[in-house]
């Protein structure tokens, strides 16, 4: 199950951008944060894989909850800026911080939808990487499932596609 955080706040945008979330991802544990020491609470104790942070809330603001998520947890998280304040200075620092997206109030929720979807995707996309590279026992082996095309061509490539083995590495750890 995916975790999302939205810390938000005014309460009218964080329900809106909840029930967008909730309609757009129902399959989805939502946790709700009206201040930022609430959000890095919540963050520590549940690591939710997708955050929405307002730039402006009480305690800590948002950039100053990114900084402290990026050192918890690296980029783990698909974190997203929410603001009403269009700073080139916000937006700079929260690239620096490893943002996905910076998305100005009011946000269209088709828009806030659209980045939400294309953040599990991600996920999606991460946890199955994951799976290929697993520990297959307590012997310390890890299994890597590399698929290569005849001449040692790059994956993903057309011919690769038409002429694709499978790979099959155990490497002790």
């Amino acid at each position: 199950m995916i975790k999302i955080l939205i810390a938000e706040d005014e309460q009218i945008e964080r329900e809106f951008i909840a029930n967008i979330v909730k309609t757009s991802q129902p399959e989805i544990l939502l946790l709700q944060a009206e201040n930022g020491e609430e959000a890095l609470r919540l963050y520590q104790e549940h690591q939710p894989e997708i955050v929405f942070l307002d730039i402006n809330m009480p305690v800590y603001n948002g950039l100053e909850v990114l900084q402290r998520i990026r050192a918890i947890s690296g980029t783990a998280s698909k974190v997203f800026i929410l603001t009403a304040y269009d700073y080139f200075s916000y937006a700079q620092e929260a690239i620096h911080l490893g943002v996905e997206e910076f998305l100005l109030k009011p946000a269209e929720a088709q828009k806030i939808a659209a980045v939400l979807s294309s953040a599990v995707e991600k996920l999606k996309h991460e946890r199955n990487h994951r799976q290929q590279t697993s520990r297959l026992d307590g012997t310390g082996l890890y299994l890597h499932d590399l698929q290569r095309s005849e001449g040692g061509r790059a994956a993903g490539t057309a011919e690769a596609a038409e002429h694709p083995f499978r790979v099959w590495l155990l490497l002790s750890a």
